[in-house]
């Protein structure tokens, strides 16, 4: 009889949710951070293992549907997407299972007992499926490996705000006078670099607050963006004394966006 460890099927289970945990990030293009799927991934091996050597109403599927979702949540919670990347992950899930079904058949296992899936055949099936869903999801993917997040500081009349960015490949905003690249931050995290009075004034519409900031110490300028769709319009920008993205000094305008651009431990969007 063949003795499946507690040790092997909390690894290879952990290992095969933080897959599919890393591909629902990465085709939703939700920047989430790596120790929140490796927690996910975690909890996912801990259920596995749980369920191998428990009772029987562990796998009962209203169990294997709380499990799952609990692995959502700790790898996505908090995030205003948390539905969309939880359906995602479970059918990315599903076709994972398939994939593996369909390897395990041809490798000749006979699908009995607890844990009949072999290493082997687990990363031969995770392999060929990713490459299915990366090749389907093209752009999505590609967007996603391409991006990171980075330190980003900004320094301007003597105060600094430092604050988390995401590199987005997608982000082609720039000046159109200079062609200089234009880094979005959420108006919340750029309250510190200016005086009391003046901070509440950059969550006003872009053209009302050009018109009681211009005047100002700072040179406000607007700058037009288009989004996703054709939609777009204006940003409020101001050019800062200094810029550093992970360190590097670079030049570049910053707009005031709304506080809704932050996303998990970012606040500000970059281009590349």
């Amino acid at each position: 009889m063949t003795v499946i460890r507690p040790d092997e099927i909390f690894l290879l289970n952990g290992a095969a949710d933080y897959v599919i945990l890393l591909l629902t990030a990465r085709i939703s293009g939700a920047a989430v951070k790596r120790r929140r799927l490796a927690a996910g991934a975690a909890l996912g091996g801990a259920y596995a293992v749980v369920s191998a050597v428990g009772d029987g109403w562990l796998i009962h599927p209203a169990v294997k549907l709380a499990a799952g979702t609990a692995v959502c949540l700790a790898a996505f919670g908090g995030r205003r997407e948390l539905l969309k990347l939880t359906l995602i992950a479970f059918a990315l899930s599903a076709a994972f299972a398939g994939a593996v079904m369909a390897a395990s058949a041809l490798a000749g296992a006979d699908g009995t007992g607890p844990f009949p899936v072999s290493l082997r055949v687990m990363a031969a099936a995770f392999a060929v499926s990713w490459g299915v869903f990366a090749a389907v999801f093209r752009s999505q993917v590609r967007h996603r490996v391409n991006s990171e997040l980075r330190e980003l500081e900004i320094t301007h009349r003597g105060r600094r705000s430092r604050m988390t960015a995401l590199m987005d490949t997608g982000n082609g905003l720039r000046d159109p006078l200079t062609g200089e690249t234009v880094v979005i931050c959420a108006a919340g995290q750029l309250e510190g670099l200016f005086p009391a009075e003046t901070a509440p004034l950059l969550r006003l519409p872009p053209q009302e607050a050009m018109i009681r900031l211009g005047g100002g110490e700072t040179a406000f300028r607007l700058i037009p963006y288009r989004g996703v769709g054709g939609a777009g319009g204006l940003l409020l920008a101001f050019r800062p004394d200094g810029v550093s993205i992970g360190g590097e000094s670079v030049k570049a305008l910053i707009a005031v966006g709304d506080d809704g651009i932050c996303g998990d431990g970012y606040g500000a969007v970059a281009g590349t």
